[in-house]
């Protein structure tokens, strides 16, 4: 009897198991029904993930990007949408059409954002929007709108631990499979776990875990949990304390400064940004203890924007200095942006004081973000407008130009080093980056050797416009004596006999890794090229007298450096590194000429 008593409660407990799990999974599900369009573009981000890693996809690096950045950009506008209709308790129907039309704006947006760094830009304009999408409509306080974002990063926090858990969980597991029982593994298994489960299965865990009522308030519990108490003691005792010390470090440089009537540095425009992001972060998160908090984070809530007015007006004066000396870029224009919104955020508060409404702030950044992102009046168009023309008047300053069309190069002495060359590149670089170098074609029209002689044709644009002015790609700013360096553009022609042959290219970079090809050990080191797998021993070329001749003379054709013991070439023909007592290879391009052994 005992034995079929526990033969009972074990199928009860199987049973009831059985049911939990098809319960949890149903309800899982019914929370991504809510949200169609992010999932199925979460859907399609893994399939083509996986097949660019399993090198399926035959698109250029371009392509590719675009389409990750405008799944991306899909998933976020149409989250935004479902959990705008969602708010207003819209049928199923409108919040269908709702989520897909945002998905496809968003999408679209992307698809014409060209830059890497603006495109960066519109994702965290929309994940902003995103933040305020369920609430822009009447009748909704601060109260709902602050509980649906605690939960969205709480659950964003939540979907990475997973990520970690489930990630290394399956790695571990495929290791032991190839350690234990020899089981030979896929190519690039680690890389589809960790891509599909981060790029998809972590964003759709994180969808299940968004609130279904989106009216739900939050208010301080009279025995908080273990969350709220570790929310409220870093926002009373370390976050806001610190921001009030940072505060008065950045009025002491203001007034350091006033009496040495001295320009901003440089550095300001990134300490201000993190300051008043932060802060702004903070002042969000604080709200719900403007009543019952320390002290001081009372006061930080009553004078935080008063606080900005002070670094706003610094970070103003660096820009504007800034920008008449070099230009726009991207990151100045971003910057000049924020601080605009700062200051416009600051006018908004002192007008509000006490009924300040939370969804402004990132609403109104999101906003500004995304339409920096687009448009004539967007980064990357100002940025191009902008260092064209400084280009066209610096090169004219140098008598490189002539009514706005090219004249000579700079000579080979101007040109490897010095100031004229360093801005010159930093301007092609600038517009490269923003895909701006097209604007120049003007400047060569006419021109036999002209860099654009070839429509359609983008790649080295950079390196044949600098060969056409004269410029080293190596040029720095910085005048410094030990820095070296030398860039042949000619062809590298070789003799070799029968018993000798040509490896590579190789290049050295600052993080480069050694090479291994046709049985050889490539090593670039401080100083030395080493060669091991030609002879029992390791061919070492020395390269420091080299650094140090360049001191003096500048090569005319690629360099030839033999090993110490003559079984080995390198032909160099570009170097950059530093001379004297620390001699050190920063950057190289070299041929190998190996002697086999008889």
């Amino acid at each position: 009897m005992a034995v079929k008593d526990l033969s009972l409660t074990c199928t009860s407990q199987e049973r009831l198991l059985t049911a939990s799990l098809k319960y949890c999974l149903k309800a899982r599900l019914d929370e991504l029904v809510r949200y169609p369009a992010p999932v199925v573009l979460l859907l399609a981000f893994g399939i083509f993930i996986n097949l660019d890693i399993a090198d399926a996809i035959t698109l250029g690096d371009d392509s590719r990007s675009r389409i990750y950045f405008c799944l991306g950009a899909g998933i976020l506008a149409g989250l935004a949408g479902h959990l705008s209709a969602l708010g207003r308790h819209r049928a199923v129907l409108f919040s269908l059409a709702s989520g897909v039309l945002a998905a496809t704006v968003g999408a679209v947006l992307m698809f014409f954002t060209a830059a890497t760094s603006q495109r960066l830009v519109l994702l965290g304009g929309l994940l902003l929007l995103l933040m305020a999408a369920a609430y822009w409509r009447r009748g909704v306080g601060p109260a709902a709108f602050w509980q649906f974002n605690f939960r969205l990063f709480t659950a964003g926090g939540m979907a990475l631990l997973a990520v970690l858990i489930l990630c290394g969980g399956l790695a571990a597991l495929l290791a032991s499979f190839n350690c234990l029982f020899g089981v030979s593994l896929p190519e690039h298994a680690y890389e589809h776990v960790w891509a599909t489960v981060a790029g998809m299965f972590g964003p759709l865990f994180l969808l299940t875990l968004l609130p279904r009522d989106l009216d739900d308030r939050f208010a301080l519990e009279t025995s908080p949990g273990l969350v709220e108490k570790a929310v409220s003691a870093l926002i009373n005792y370390a976050l806001v304390p610190l921001l009030l010390a940072y505060a008065l470090v950045l009025h002491a440089y203001a007034i350091k400064i006033l009496i040495g009537w001295s320009m901003p540095r440089g550095e300001i425009g990134s300490l201000v940004l993190y300051f008043g992001i932060i802060g702004t972060a903070a002042y969000m998160v604080a709200w719900p203890w403007r009543d019952q908090g320390s002290w001081a984070l009372r006061w930080f809530l009553r004078l935080w924007f008063l606080l900005l007015i002070t670094p706003v007006a610094m970070l103003l004066v660096a820009m504007w200095q800034r920008i008449a000396q070099y230009g726009v870029t991207p990151e100045r224009y971003c910057l000049c942006l924020f601080t605009f919104w700062l200051a416009g955020i600051v006018v908004y508060m002192a007008v509000r004081r006490r009924q300040v409404d939370l969804r402004i702030i990132p609403a109104s950044l999101g906003l500004l973000l995304v339409l920096s992102s687009v448009g004539p009046w967007g980064a990357s168009a100002v940025t191009i407008r902008s260092q064209v023309s400084q280009l066209t008047r610096f090169l004219e300053g140098q008598g490189l130009l002539s009514h706005g069309h090219f004249k000579k190069p700079l000579s080979e002495d101007e040109g490897e080093s010095g100031p004229v060359p360093a801005r010159i590149n930093s301007i092609l670089h600038t517009l490269e980056s923003v895909n701006g170098l097209d604007r120049l074609k003007p400047l060569f029209d006419g021109l036999q050797n002209s860099p654009f002689a070839q429509p359609g044709v983008r790649e080295n644009v950079v390196s044949k416009i600098q060969k056409v002015l004269g410029v080293s790609p190596v040029a720095s700013g910085g005048f410094d004596p030990s820095q070296v360096s030398f860039w042949i553009m000619t062809p590298l022609s070789m003799e070799i006999d029968a018993r000798s042959r040509v490896v590579g290219p190789f290049s050295k970079t600052e993080d480069a890794k050694p090479y291994t090809v046709q049985g050889m050990t490539v090593e670039v080191g401080k100083a030395e090229i080493r060669v091991s797998g030609v002879t029992g021993n390791t061919s070492r070329i020395n390269i420091a007298p080299l650094l140090q001749s360049l001191l003096t003379k500048k090569p005319k054709d690629p360099v030839r450096v033999s090993s110490d013991d003559g079984r080995v070439t390198a032909a160099i023909g570009y170097l950059q590194g530093q001379a004297g007592t620390h001699p050190h290879i920063k950057n190289m391009e070299f041929w190998l000429i190996v002697r086999d052994a008889p």
